[in-house]
Parts: C-alpha cells; sequence; structure tokens
C-alpha cells in the first residue's frame, strides 16, 4: 500500500500553478506570492512492544509523533511529512523533511514564500511574523494580523 502510495504522491500532492496559488492567497488578507502555510502538530501513538515510552513522548507528556503540514489557499495539503518520535521543534522537523531542500527551488529563491509562525527560522522564502516584545509599529502589526489572517488556514 505504501508503495502505491509513494507512486502517485508526486502526481497528486504538488505545488500547482504558482501564480494562481498566489492570487488565491492574496485574496484571504493582501498576502502577495504566498504557495502554501507551514505548521506541526503531534500525532497520538502508543508507544510501540519493546520501545522506551519516554522515546516517544512529547512536551504534553503524551506519546506521538510529529506531523508537519503544508497547504494550499483551499486548506488541502500539499505537502507533509510524519513519523518523528519525541520533544522535536517545528524548526528541526522542517530541517528533517523531504521538502525542506526543495523549497528555495519551489519558491524560486523568494519570488514565492511559504507561511510560518514564530517557530520557524525566517528565509527568503519562509515568512514568519515579526516578533512583539511590545515595541512593534503598527506597520509591523500589520503585517502580522496579515500573515496571521492567512495562514491560519493551517
Amino acid at each position: 500500500m505504501m508503495d502505491f502510495l509513494c507512486d502517485i504522491a508526486g502526481n497528486v500532492i504538488k505545488f500547482s500553478d504558482k501564480e494562481n496559488t498566489a492570487n488565491e492567497f492574496l485574496q484571504i488578507a493582501g498576502f502577495p506570492k504566498v504557495l502554501g502555510c507551514i505548521d506541526g502538530t503531534f500525532i497520538k501513538v502508543r508507544t510501540p512492544a519493546h520501545k522506551i515510552k519516554s522515546t516517544y513522548v512529547n512536551r504534553h507528556d503524551i506519546p506521538s509523533i510529529t506531523l508537519q503540514g503544508i497547504c494550499d489557499a483551499r486548506k488541502r495539503f500539499i505537502d507533509t511529512f510524519t513519523g518523528i518520535p519525541s520533544k522535536i521543534h517545528d524548526a528541526r522537523v522542517l530541517k528533517l523533511s523531504d521538502i525542506c531542500d526543495e523549497l528555495p527551488g519551489i519558491c524560486e529563491g523568494g519570488k514565492y514564500h511559504i507561511l510560518g509562525d514564530g517557530a520557524y527560522p525566517i528565509r527568503k522564502w519562509l515568512i514568519i511574523p515579526f516578533k512583539d516584545y511590545g515595541n512593534l509599529s503598527a506597520k509591523d502589526k500589520q503585517f502580522n494580523k496579515m500573515l496571521s489572517a492567512t495562514r491560519v488556514l493551517i
């Protein structure tokens, strides 16, 4: 079954027409040149037999594996990455994912972007909100609001 999914995944789950996708995202909150939104979560699991439970517990002390997803403007997954157990930061999951090395090319070196939350590192192709330490300008607050209104899709 998994071989079948791997064979068709490249044809089914992909970054489609970039301009059309960017236009769909633009309609949401006015954020330009976006191809997707990224975030991570946990999938609750039973600790596998003969494995150490602490290897699988997340920061909430629940056995789990991670799921990283990238969705399009219609909330459809265009990339997923799963399987890493334990307490692991979203930035590390991204680094370990198969798509990490492909995203600069997919985003054409920064012409297009993926939107993430503050857990991700800023890159030419990965935009995150400004850190708010109480001194953001009105322009920075508006940027964060637009980013958040778009990124909430994931």
